[in-house]
């Protein structure tokens, strides 16, 4: 199966949307019960669009969904493929995301952190862009990006972090295209903020943004035990992918090290919104998923042999179903 993702034609895109749709069926045998609010407003006023044109139906919510995970997947193997991050083309990206994004998609299931993923994908998308590009407006573009994520899942403020340091990875430091970020970054909420205010509801914006924001829309509990495995297996995911990031760091070239030196940063400033948790979830591991697929689809590419690759694929396929069905945890 992760042979076929190795390369990149129109018959390898649709057998990814197949796979993408094959391994979330869970969704529509035993759709997840959710309220379709969310404190940050971005995140709440696409819910009750989404609950407008869905009528509030499991099945055409679940679909909507999996529409949007298709739709990232694609985006962030763009991404890749576009900033030549691999030397040839394939779908491993997108491969990767849908599986890792499997794992996790009842937690994910219309989450305001999922839906931050999309200006997420952007501002990386700008980041790397500013590498080639010695105009500014990629570095506004990325923070104005950031700024929009955050008013989806406030936690992903955090990622402004990543933002300024992976400036210093793709520039040289100049205070003012800081200053220019920083300027992307408070823009939407000034046109928010003003927003409420004409409507007279400033306060009650301020207050459920800063300080009642929500994680998730899931009514459904989720058990310690089955965070910690899934994290578990991140974990292990990640840790594969930085092995052979580190064997290969010197052999690449400046572009590629710097471009795989982001996702790294990106990683380790996800952990950084585990501050925000206020409760047990898994939907704030979705700011882990881009990384880790990255590094996912990474080590797929740079293992020559068919049967570990496979193996590794079919040992996280087996464990997704598993959970999905109900018979781990």
């Amino acid at each position: 199966m992760v042979k076929l993702f190795k390369t990149a034609t129109p018959a390898t895109f649709i057998l990814l949307a197949c796979y993408g749709i094959a391994i979330n069926l869970n969704l529509f045998i035993n759709p997840p019960a959710v309220e379709l609010m969310a404190s940050a407003p971005l995140s709440n006023w696409l819910l009750q669009l989404i609950g407008l044109i869905s009528n509030e139906s499991a099945y055409i919510m679940s679909g909507i969904f999996l529409l949007m995970v298709l739709v990232q997947a694609f985006l962030f193997n763009f991404i890749i493929e576009h900033h030549k991050i691999f030397d040839s083309l394939n779908t491993l990206t997108g491969f990767s995301y849908l599986l890792l994004t499997a794992l996790f998609n009842e937690a994910l299931y219309l989450s305001p952190a999922f839906f931050a993923l999309f200006p997420i994908l952007i501002a990386l998308h700008k980041l790397i862009r500013s590498y080639n590009d010695l105009s500014v407006s990629p570095i506004f573009d990325g923070a104005f990006a950031i700024g929009i994520a955050s008013l989806f899942y406030l936690p992903s403020i955090v990622l402004f972090f990543f933002y300024l340091v992976g400036l210093s990875v793709t520039r040289v430091f100049n205070i003012k295209e800081w200053i220019l970020a920083i300027t992307g970054m408070v823009i939407p909420y000034i046109l928010t903020a003003t927003y409420f205010l004409w409507q007279d509801q400033l306060g009650d914006f301020l207050l459920q943004h800063f300080t009642a924001w929500s994680i998730s829309t899931s009514i459904q509990n989720t058990s310690l035990l089955e965070v910690g495995i899934k994290i578990a297996i991140l974990a292990v995911v990640v840790g594969m992918g930085l092995l052979i990031y580190q064997r290969n760091f010197l052999k690449v070239v400046v572009r590629i090290r710097k471009y795989q030196t982001l996702f790294v940063y990106l990683l380790s400033v996800s952990f950084l919104s585990a501050i925000f948790i206020n409760k047990i979830h898994l939907s704030p591991a979705a700011l882990l998923l881009i990384p880790a697929a990255y590094f996912l689809a990474y080590s797929f590419y740079e293992t020559s042999r068919q049967r570990i690759y496979e193996s590794i694929h079919l040992l996280l396929l087996v464990t997704v179903l598993c959970f999905q069905y109900g018979i781990i945890v």
